[in-house]
């Protein structure tokens, strides 16, 4: 029964001994380390290089140990791989001066989901999620350990789809700013921005990635900036808009520089209005003192004999405040 997996892309770093040195007719032995999450679907394979592009595989093996030699190649019947993933070459020849690849396919952490049980794979409406490797392991219940594998790669054909894109932000006008454009498609597509400037195109896993640098110009910052891509099969574009930064946190230093300035301005006038008032209490009692003040004047009325016959006679003081009024009763005057 062959069931199906599919392969994770995550990333996965693998280390090898770049030149080995081994003397003629003795065995050589290759190292391969990787870092991965275990799964059972993971699998590592030794490739020769026989040229012109071509490689042939010459072992694979499992992380439970499953694996094999494969027939038709250079290094047929002289290899052996170790559980470390090692591999072995017996009896070296000069003619096995060729170039080695380890290459590790790694599962779905935890444990790899299985597609199908039924030996077919199927895959309906197609997206660029689907496109990777897949492997089939077959196993015979009756014969515990027995099991085989193979990989297919599936490539999704179809137009580019631009990712959502990130606009830019520079600190003032006229500064540098760099934008990425990520598409999905294959064939890969070709990048075109609008307006240019300093390009590179690089590819991230399933995405290809245009890197544009360029001045935040005033009408870079007014119309904003297009990718567009296309292939074969179609083209996609997005605009990418570019803005000044905003600032908050001078803002809001500049509020509360606001703020404190207004509320120093009220406690300013306070202290005015208080410094007048006590100047002008100053002055009063000043003026009081030296008797400049016309409250500050004796004042006596008097009234004249002619007109207080027999009448009543008040005279009244403002020197001290506990003075008294007198009354005097004044009689008719005698002829002599």
């Amino acid at each position: 029964m062959c069931h199906w997996h599919q392969v994770s892309s995550g990333a996965v770093t693998v280390t090898v001994t770049p030149e080995v040195e081994v003397l003629m007719g003795a065995a050589a032995s290759l190292p391969c380390t990787f870092n991965a999450a275990p799964s059972s679907a993971t699998v590592v394979e030794w490739f020769v290089d026989v040229g012109q592009g071509v490689r042939k595989r010459v072992a694979y093996q499992t992380l439970n140990g499953a694996g094999g030699t494969d027939e038709g190649t250079p290094l047929s019947g002289r290899v052996t791989m170790g559980q470390d993933f090692t591999l072995t070459i017996a009896n070296v020849q000069p003619k096995d001066q060729l170039p080695l690849v380890c290459q590790v396919s790694a599962g779905l952490a935890g444990g790899s989901e299985v597609l199908s049980q039924t030996g077919m794979l199927s895959i309906q409406k197609a997206s660029y999620e689907n496109a990777g490797q897949y492997m089939c392991v077959g196993a015979v219940a009756t014969v515990p350990g027995l099991t085989a594998m193979g990989s297919v790669n599936i490539t999704v054909k179809g137009a580019p789809i631009i990712e959502t894109p990130v606009n830019g932000l520079v600190a003032k006008q006229g500064e540098m700013v760099t934008l990425k454009c990520s598409a999905h498609g294959y064939p890969a597509p070709q990048f075109t921005w609008k307006p240019s400037g300093k390009e590179s195109v690089s590819v991230e896993g399933p995405r290809v990635v245009s890197t544009l640098t360029l001045e935040a110009s005033v009408e870079v910052m007014k119309e904003g900036v297009t990718c567009e891509v296309s292939n074969e099969h179609g083209k996609d574009s997005k605009l990418f808009s570019v803005s000044i930064k905003e600032a908050r946190g001078n803002d809001a230093d500049r509020a509360a520089g606001q703020q404190q300035g207004g509320s120093s301005t009220v406690v300013v006038a306070v202290v005015v209005c208080v410094l007048l008032l006590l100047a002008a209490v100053a002055l009063i009692y000043f003026l009081n003192k030296s008797g400049k003040l016309p409250c500050g004047k004796k004042t006596t009325k008097e009234v004249s004999a002619g007109e207080v016959n027999n009448d009543i006679v008040v005279e009244m003081k403002t020197e001290k405040s506990n003075e008294q009024a007198g009354l005097l009763n004044k009689g008719p005057a005698t002829e002599q």
